[in-house]
């Protein structure tokens, strides 16, 4: 739903099935609040991927841009860090392509800045003279 143009959905975030990473991921939520509500999904003590639809515009044109987050909290334990190691390519068959892929364990890496920034980098808009 993230990715349609019919769809008002512009986030989704998927975690494992209570926060332990031996057992599957499943959808955790999704929404039309854009960042605010992708974050609020990213607590402190779990694994999670999300994927946010931005717009970037360049000459007045809009361009949909997609986001792919790995999310690892800081309170993560290491044996389960080692172990979604294990997990990239599924995850990524699901959730890829995206324009900009971040890695992030704090909510200060998911902010509107940094992901813009990084969107307008990869896109060539950022140095692009207005």
């Amino acid at each position: 739903m993230v990715r349609s143009d019919a769809s008002n959905t512009n986030w989704c975030v998927a975690a494992y099935t209570d926060g332990d990473v031996k057992k599957p991921v499943i959808l955790l939520d999704s929404g039309s609040d854009a960042l605010p509500g992708l974050k609020s999904q990213l607590s402190n003590d779990i694994v999670a991927y999300g994927l946010l639809r931005v717009t970037d515009v360049v000459d007045e044109i809009a361009t949909v841009k997609f986001v792919f987050i790995k999310w690892v909290g800081e309170g993560v334990k290491p044996m389960s860090k080692a172990k979604i190691s294990t997990h990239k390519s599924a995850i990524e068959a699901v959730f890829l392509p995206a324009h900009v892929s971040i890695f992030a364990t704090q909510q200060s890496e998911v902010s509107e800045r940094e992901i813009m920034s990084k969107v307008q980098s990869a896109s060539g808009s950022k140095i692009h003279v207005k």
